[in-house]
């Protein structure tokens, strides 16, 4: 017997991959796999053929993984995408992951997934705050997990005379400027108008680099603005992901913005993100920033990159997965990170 297959069609920023490691944390048997490659990672899920048969709800089918899919306790999907091995997915406990597409910026779209995945799913894990109330089975907030031994922090100034302000979207802001980069490009160039104008300096880059290249542009700056999202399409948004804990895991002070932060705190507690959700908001922000000491400024990388390691690493991850779903799957279960060596079975 397989405790947890997990599938997905495309692993977005390699979280599907992260998961399942998280899984593997509290001694379950996981086997993992992907339809499609993504970006350049270092390490990457197996792969398996998968065939789209439909876009919305996103279903894919792939039949060669219908012998560990027969053999799995629980089938885990993630980035919203259920995958037809064959199985009776009613036969299985079922959990759904998702966070960005296929939901956000598609209200509408979300009903009509929610209809179909209603049917079969036990257990619902969204990325983002506002999801939790859209009408998924047994939904709980889990971040997802950055491997934070991995993201060591790099504190060392580029320029003690300035202060290094990054920007780097994953989108094109000629064409899809989902991540808000017109709006902070206009922010920054008022700021260079004010009396802070010799006390930093900005970079905006919005072409897309293999993942280790672009750790290397975000550990040149001081603050990374992520993202400035009030809106997707026509749906309200405003949430940060997970680019923001790859700034802050740098140690990286990092400004984005949080329409349901309250939300978040009742699951994580206090974040150490600097909330911008609105243009005035984020030059207040940002001018209180730049106007930090070298010792203040110093010691809010540290607390950001101690709230990463506290809140969304691995092992905080693992237990948080246990807490809010596996345990209920597994109430037999005693995994040493949860229960200690001394409760082995």
């Amino acid at each position: 017997m397989i405790d947890v297959l997990m599938l997905t069609a495309q692993d977005l920023s390699n979280i599907a991959l992260r998961f399942s490691q998280c899984l593997k944390m509290l001694d379950l048997d996981v086997r993992a796999f992907k339809g499609g490659s993504h970006m350049s990672y270092g390490n990457e899920l197996e792969l398996a053929e998968m065939v789209r048969v439909s876009k919305m709800p996103y279903v894919y089918k792939s039949r060669v993984l219908l012998p560990l899919a027969k053999q799995a306790r629980v089938l885990h999907f993630t980035s919203g995408t259920f995958v037809d091995t064959g199985v009776d997915v009613k036969q299985k406990i079922v959990v759904m992951q998702y966070g960005g597409r296929p939901f956000v910026g598609r209200p509408q779209g979300r009903i009509i997934e929610n209809r179909f995945l209603n049917k079969f799913v036990n257990y619902t894990i969204v990325h983002h705050p506002y999801l939790l109330n859209t009408g998924s089975i047994n939904p709980c907030l889990i971040k997802p997990p950055i491997d934070t031994d991995l993201l060591l922090p790099d504190y060392v100034r580029r320029n003690t005379n300035k202060i290094i302000i990054g920007h780097f979207p994953s989108d094109k802001e000629d064409k899809t400027p989902i991540k808000g980069t017109n709006v902070i490009r206009k922010v920054l160039e008022v700021l260079k108008r004010t009396d802070v104008k010799k006390r930093f300096e900005y970079v905006i880059e919005t072409n897309r680099l293999p993942w280790n290249q672009h750790l290397e542009r975000l550990k040149k700056c001081d603050i990374v603005i992520e993202c400035y999202t009030p809106k997707v399409m026509q749906d309200k948004f405003g949430e940060w992901s997970t680019a923001t804990l790859e700034s802050a895991s740098l140690g990286k002070i990092t400004v984005t913005n949080s329409f349901n932060e309250n939300i978040y705190v009742q699951t994580y507690g206090p974040s150490e993100i600097c909330i911008a959700n609105n243009p005035n908001q984020m030059e207040k922000v940002l001018y209180k920033l730049i106007m930090l000491s070298n010792e203040e400024l110093q010691n809010k990388k540290v607390k950001t990159r101690e709230w990463v390691v506290r809140c969304h690493s691995m092992e905080a991850t693992a237990k948080l997965l246990w807490e809010k779903v596996y345990k209920h799957i597994f109430p037999e279960r005693r995994p040493k990170l949860i229960y200690g060596k001394d409760n082995e079975q």
